[in-house]
């Protein structure tokens, strides 16, 4: 089944209810996934870990007179101390999950989880020096219902955008499953390792990294707009049936952008 919503937003969750929401959204979509493994089957129906207070947690979200209902979910994690760990915490101890605190960070979840630390210690070292740091994007998950509604050209489009022109990354690292590398590199993202000689926690991982120059040049101009829009408003809308986006405006004098 699919879903025809008015129009959807790409925003950080707004609140600790919405960020529970992405949560067990985050932790399904896992569970539904030839990522399985990576996630415990639980009675709370959603996991948290500690690089959950170093990211910042972004939904496509289904909004209308109902409220807000997330059907896609993406975790950016930094190296230095994220907005959401107060909210992390407070659900942490509403359902008392043993969630560790941080205290020095710790890294990326790649780093952690891949054999191949030395390659990418080394080329995260080549892109920690600018601007923000870097930030790794993970937990890319879309509910059932959406997956078939041809929104991962936008979100795609619109987290590169806000990382590297909203939040100013000096680079963005992720891991995915080998099928997937291809979808990244036509943005313009590089391999830096190999998926298919890469062990991350029993899953075969390509690691990829992007910087602004990396960027595709038919796209150049489209996500850098997408980018300083979220900066100014902090979220795009999507609208579902001409895939447009615009800025979040009053109905009447929405601008859309092809």
């Amino acid at each position: 089944m699919s879903i025809t919503p008015q129009r959807l937003a790409f925003r950080p969750a707004r609140n600790t209810k919405e960020l529970e929401s992405l949560f067990r959204l985050r932790y399904q979509g896992y569970l539904e996934s030839q990522c399985a493994s990576l996630v415990t089957d639980n009675q709370h129906g959603f996991e948290l870990d500690v690089y959950d207070h170093y990211a910042h947690h972004i939904g496509l979200f289904q909004e209308g007179n109902f409220g807000a209902h997330p059907i896609g979910y993406l975790r950016l994690v930094q190296e230095h101390a994220g907005p959401f760990s107060d909210h992390v915490e407070a659900i942490a101890n509403r359902y008392g999950i043993a969630c560790p605190l941080p205290e020095e960070g710790p890294g990326l979840p790649l780093l952690s989880n891949c054999l191949e630390k030395a390659t990418i210690s080394e080329h995260m070292n080549l892109l920690r020096p600018e601007r923000n740091g870097i930030v790794e994007a993970s937990r890319f998950v879309f509910a059932p219902e959406a997956r078939s509604g041809g929104y991962t050209k936008f979100f795609v489009e619109a987290a590169i955008a806000r990382m590297l022109y909203h939040h100013r990354y000096s680079g963005i690292m992720l891991a995915c499953h080998p099928r997937h590398a291809a979808l990244y590199r036509r943005y313009g993202f590089k391999q830096i390792v190999d998926g298919n000689q890469n062990d991350y926690n029993g899953l075969a991982a390509s690691i990829l990294s992007m910087q602004i120059p990396d960027i595709r040049p038919a796209l150049q101009s489209k996500i850098e707009e997408m980018g300083l829009a979220q900066q100014r408003h902090g979220s795009l809308l999507l609208h579902p049936e001409s895939k447009d986006w615009s800025a979040p405006m009053p109905a009447s004098k929405e601008r859309l952008v092809a």
